[in-house]
């Protein structure tokens, strides 16, 4: 389980974070997912929700991308989402205050440097903690008992998380992660195999293809049910049987590309810090509200270059953020 930099993953990294970046404009900026207000198709129409069926699996990415490395260092990796979500979001809050005319208030510039006050980072520690677990189940796993325990931790994460609404409703959680890890470690297994190739090759289009009945089942359901923002997270949840496939159906298409480049694997070490940077609670009301007036003055077109130009900008802080956390102690010693 050794972790070596091969640019097509780490480049999948920095798309990954640029869909996230879109997914998260669309739902909150633009507000035409539910996520904020009810859905409704004659003002809303169906744009954004193919979008956000198409980058919603961003997340799921990132953590098949670290299934399929694996995972050895814990408690380092813990200490440095810790130290890092304080470093970004202190970061983060001076640019607010100083930039952005954010009022300063000494509570929510204190609560956003909190380690669990980002959902992501808290359901990644916990994850984490469940790792030397997993690895250990995973080294004695032969084929066939591989993929009876992935059956069964779909029919528990899917089954009864997605359809029925038991203990995992919509995949924002450890358990979510902990599936999709193990997902990946089966798949690095099989990636010799014909079957593979011919999936992974064909990964584009099933990604596309899954889309579909994403966007379908959101407009059955939310034109006949009364509408609450947590349906439009339970629909695109990340534990959604077709935003998993589709995850993984882009995940394999881009481990069929080999290159290296020593540029995109130095841009890749920012990735987390791009996501705590434009996810900081004390930055979030100013990007929805910002962004938001460009979508809907300028319209999609103006969605895709205001999601790349945050993703350039908080590229850029983050990376060299990552440069001068080379020449701090505490970093010597967690690389």
């Amino acid at each position: 389980m050794t972790r070596e930099r091969v640019s097509n993953f780490e480049a999948l990294r920095l798309v990954a974070i640029f869909m996230i970046i879109v997914h998260h404009l669309v739902i909150k900026s633009d507000d035409s997912c539910g996520y904020i207000t009810p859905w409704n198709a004659n003002e809303h129409g169906y744009v954004g929700l193919i979008i956000n069926s198409l980058v919603v699996g961003g997340v799921n990415i990132f953590i098949l991308i670290s299934g399929w490395f694996g995972i050895r260092t814990i408690w380092t990796q813990i200490f440095r989402l810790v130290l890092d979500c304080f470093i970004y979001s202190i970061i983060t809050n001076i640019i607010c205050v100083v930039f952005l005319g954010v009022p300063f208030e000494i509570r929510s510039f204190i609560h956003s440097t909190l380690f669990f006050n980002n959902w992501f980072v808290e359901a990644f520690i916990m994850f984490l903690l469940l790792i030397p677990i997993i690895n250990a189940a995973i080294s004695v796993f032969d084929n066939k008992t591989f993929v009876i325990a992935l059956a069964c931790l779909t029919i528990f994460n899917v089954g009864f998380g997605f359809c029925m609404g038991k203990l995992n409703i919509n995949g924002y959680n450890a358990l979510n992660f902990a599936y999709l890890y193990i997902i990946a470690r089966w798949l690095r297994r099989m990636s010799a195999t014909r079957w593979f190739g011919c999936f992974a090759h064909k990964g584009w289009l099933i990604w596309l293809l899954c889309a579909v009945p994403i966007v379908a089942g959101f407009i059955l359901i939310a034109s006949n049910a009364s509408w609450t923002p947590s349906m439009s997270q339970k629909l695109f949840g990340y534990n959604n049987p077709f935003i998993v496939m589709s995850s993984i159906a882009f995940f394999c298409w881009f481990s069929t590309f080999e290159f290296q480049s020593s540029l995109i694997n130095r841009l890749a070490k920012g990735t987390f810090g791009v996501f705590l940077l434009h996810t900081t609670s004390l930055f979030i009301p100013f990007r929805s509200e910002f962004f938001g007036n460009i979508i809907h003055q300028y319209g999609y077109w103006s969605l895709f270059f205001s999601a790349l130009g945050l993703f350039i900008i908080c590229l850029l802080i983050s990376s060299i953020i990552e440069i001068l956390k080379t020449f701090a102690k505490p970093y010597c010693y967690l690389k």
